[in-house]
C-alpha cells in the first residue's frame, strides 16, 4: 500500500509538471509571437516620433524599457522551463 501511494504521488508530480511545462511553453510562445513584437513596435514608433520632433525622449526611453522588461520576462520564463524540464527528467529517471 505504501509503495502504491509513492507511485501515485510520483505520477501526480509528473502530471503536474507536464501541465506546468505546457503553461510555460504557451507563455513563452505568446511573448515571443506578440509581446516582444508589440513592445518593439511601440519603441520604434516612439523613436520615430521623437526624431520627427513630435514626441519626447521620455516616451522613447519608456518604450525601450518595456522592450527590455519583455526580454527579461522571456529569459525568466525560459529559465523556469529549463529548470522544470531538468526536474521532470530527474523524476522520470527515478
Amino acid at each position: 500500500m505504501e509503495q502504491e501511494d509513492a507511485v501515485r504521488r510520483h505520477l501526480q508530480e509528473l502530471d503536474d509538471g507536464a501541465a506546468e511545462l505546457q503553461a510555460l511553453e504557451r507563455q513563452i510562445e505568446r511573448l515571443q509571437s506578440t509581446g516582444l513584437r508589440l513592445a518593439q513596435g511601440r519603441a520604434d514608433l516612439a523613436l520615430a516620433g521623437y526624431q520627427a520632433a513630435k514626441g519626447d525622449l521620455g516616451a522613447v526611453l519608456g518604450a525601450r524599457a518595456q522592450v527590455l522588461e519583455a526580454r527579461l520576462r522571456l529569459i525568466d520564463l525560459q529559465a523556469q522551463r529549463d529548470s522544470l524540464v531538468a526536474r521532470l527528467n530527474n523524476l522520470i529517471a527515478d
